[in-house]
């Protein structure tokens, strides 16, 4: 990926290319086809190959000088990782201008400019990235996140190494080993601790992948000077190939990634590489050593930065057959790379390098980590929750509320027929249009794990508007609920009291849910926040409950235990709660189903292709979620169910903009504007105005 071999050293070890050339060839076909399952587990061989070629070229030069140079390895890697990088940068974000409306190309600006620091996985951290949530509303350069890791690798581990050297050899290479082992072991520990409580940060984060670097490094230092027997290369040429197959096909990133269960093939790939130490290489190996693999080896550098450009380039443009288009063009595209600019930048670094003096630079070192660790801990700390605003006694109309139901069914079947709608609304469509986040900003949305601390805030904060006098109208659920609040707002017009009460990808039904990180503690957490935000409905004593959920929470537990299974549990938990709603208080409660989801309108929109392939079906979980709710609160009492779908859809068909204004922020959530202009529409769905005036 990041670490292509010198042209001599491949010579010598031509199947640690062809061990390349598969890691590059996975990331690719699990970035296109999403087979193999495992196929990003590619990265974590790179990761391996790494550790063990940096090791061996500081081993080689500290027992021919004594030491190793700082200045002399960065001009190298610079040399080696930066022009190439930058080129894929560069045209990479100028084409985002060109395809993507403003937000998006925005977006992609930023992900450069963290991508050329080599902190593209910390912002993909910070962001709450989630690797597997598809291409289509992926950043072309978020590939740039195991660059960075890689990149922090090379600041931290050869000062470290050269402060090893003080020691002299061959204690320097004890000394080396040694810390390496604790190093990779450390890493590992936290990698297991951080897969389980926050996943998504685990995958990006340097500390949690360290471990698979430190394996290669400390191959390298076992193996310095050594060459194993015939035998033992055969055995772990077999190891190896099975470890890293039965990883890529069983391993699926779901859980427990990347610790433990990217150890399969971060050893299978130790295994691969030692079985290459011996001065009779074993036959089995000559399909690694074979002259299309080594070439792809040769490339994967250049290969690996630009498939993932040209893949999300080519769906976005052409959905059909975009993907088979970029594919086309990535060899071309990466070959010329290497040829033209890769290879002269290496060669004339190492020549630069080549005639400094040698010297530990350990002052520059030094600097560097101080640098790294800061940077580090400032991002583990996390994004700060932001809360402002206060009081809402209105919300400012985007444009003419849809008057009535009939009125709005109208307007969709007119933005069907116009599916080429215009596009200027789409170059506004910051965060902040999404009506969550618009719920978020007013401290309406919280942990589950903060509901009872937040109780009175929630009573403060999210109340629209702040008269004791008025029938009070909860809105709860999680973000997806507080989307609607914005046209709920409208809707009341100051004659309710409307107070919501979010949870944070926690639906308001009584059932287990598991959240899109995977963190193992979320279920208990999202249980107790449910009944903490139970108890403050009782105290409210509403006249009416409002509740809405994600779709997401409901295809996750599909996903744990089967379509059956999780249509029964959320039916029965939405009964449950609608009835203990109906034993707590004498509020009448309504369910608003969540909108259909689709692929986030700036992903399907460009500048090109406008928002044609932007429309959406709903999906046939959605439809058993939205039936298992309505039979729930047909058995409930005081409890009804809105159909909902005419709200955004005609004949299953959902467009992306009705009436000029766009339908959803992203996936699943309301624009602000759209939640607004429903006003009228929830005023008469949810009888707003013969309740207010009783």
């Amino acid at each position: 990926m990041s670490e292509a071999a010198a042209p001599a050293h491949a010579s010598r070890r031509p199947h640690i290319q062809g061990i390349r050339a598969v890691a590059v060839l996975l990331v690719i076909a699990g970035h296109a086809f999403a087979w193999p399952p495992g196929g990003f587990l590619g990265v974590d061989v790179f990761f391996v190959v790494s550790g063990f070629v940096i090791t061996l070229s500081l081993l080689r030069e500290a027992e021919r000088d004594g030491t190793v140079s700082l200045r002399s390895f960065i001009i190298r890697r610079v040399g080696r990782l930066f022009p190439a990088g930058a080129l894929v940068v560069a045209v990479t974000v100028t084409a985002g201008f060109v395809v993507f409306f403003l937000p998006r190309a925005i977006e992609l600006a930023m992900d450069g400019a963290a991508s050329v620091l080599s902190v593209a996985n910390w912002r993909a951290a910070r962001l709450g990235t989630d690797y597997f949530a598809g291409s289509a509303t992926s950043s072309p350069l978020q590939h740039y996140w195991s660059l960075s890791v890689e990149e922090q690798f090379y600041v931290l581990w050869p000062f470290v190494f050269a402060l090893c050297t003080l020691a002299g050899w061959p204690r320097m290479r004890r000394w080396a080993g040694w810390i390496a082992a604790a190093a990779t072991a450390l890493s590992f520990a936290i990698a297991m601790v951080e897969s389980a409580q926050r996943p998504a940060w685990a995958y990006f984060s340097f500390e949690s992948r360290a471990w698979e670097l430190g394996v290669g490094v400390t191959l390298a230092i076992v193996l310095a000077r050594r060459q194993l027997h015939p035998l033992y290369s055969r055995v772990l040429t077999v190891v190896g190939a099975l470890g890293i197959g039965v990883g890529v096909m069983a391993v699926d990133g779901s859980t427990g990634f990347p610790a433990p269960w990217a150890l399969p093939v971060v050893l299978g790939t130790a295994a691969l590489i030692a079985s290459g130490e011996t001065a009779i290489p074993s036959p089995l190996l000559a399909p690694l050593r074979t002259k299309p693999l080594v070439f792809v080896g040769d490339i994967s550098y250049s290969l690996y930065l630009w498939h993932y450009p040209l893949l999300i380039f080519g769906v976005a443009l052409a959905p059909g057959w975009g993907t088979w288009a970029s594919l086309v063009l990535l060899v071309p595209a990466a070959y010329l790379t290497y040829r033209y600019v890769e290879a002269p930048c290496r060669d004339r670094a190492s020549s630069i390098a080549a005639r400094g003096k040698p010297g530990r630079h350990l002052a520059w070192g030094a600097s560097a980590i101080v640098v790294v660790a800061a940077l580090s801990a400032t991002q583990a700390l996390g994004p700060a929750a932001v809360v402002d605003t206060p009081q809402l006694t209105a919300v400012a109309a985007p444009g003419a509320p849809f008057a009535s139901t009939e009125q709005l069914e109208r307007t969709v079947a007119e933005a069907l027929d116009q599916p080429e709608a215009p596009t200027s609304a789409l170059n506004t469509l910051w965060p902040s249009a999404s009506a969550a986040q618009f719920a978020a900003t007013r401290g309406c949305l919280h942990p589950p794990d903060a509901v009872a601390k937040a109780s009175a805030s929630l009573q403060a904060l999210c109340v629209f508007p702040a008269d004791a006098d008025a029938p009070t109208l909860v809105v709860f659920g999680d973000s997806v609920a507080v989307s609607w609040l914005p046209g709920i707002v409208a809707a009341a017009d100051g004659r309710w009291r409307v107070v919501a009460v979010g949870i944070q990808s926690c639906p308001p039904y009584t059932v287990t849910v598991t959240d899109r990180t995977g963190r193992d503690s979320f279920a208990g957490e999202c249980d107790r926040g449910r009944a903490e935000a139970l108890d403050l409905i009782e105290e409210l004593d509403p006249e009416l409950v409002v509740l809405s959920s994600a779709s997401g929470s409901f295809d996750r537990l599909v996903d744990a235990v089967g379509t059956s299974v999780a249509t029964t549990r959320w039916r029965e938990g939405t009964r449950t709660t609608l009835e203990d709603i109906a034993a707590r208080t004498t509020a009448r409660t309504v369910i608003l189903p969540s909108p259909p989801e689709a692929v986030p309108v700036l992903a399907c929109a460009t500048r090109i292709t406008g928002t044609g392939a932007c429309g959406h079906s709903p999906s046939a979980a959605w439809e058993l979620k939205t039936d298992a709710e309505t039979a729930a609160a047909g058995a409930a009492a005081r409890a009804a169910v809105v159909d909902t779908l005419a709200w955004f859809c005609l004949d299953d068909q959902c467009p992306a903009l009705v009436d000029g204004t766009v339908v959803l922020a992203d996936a699943g959530h309301l624009t602000t504007d759209y939640a607004t202009r429903l006003g009228a529409v929830l005023d008469e769905t949810l009888d707003l105005s013969t309740v207010a005036s009783e």
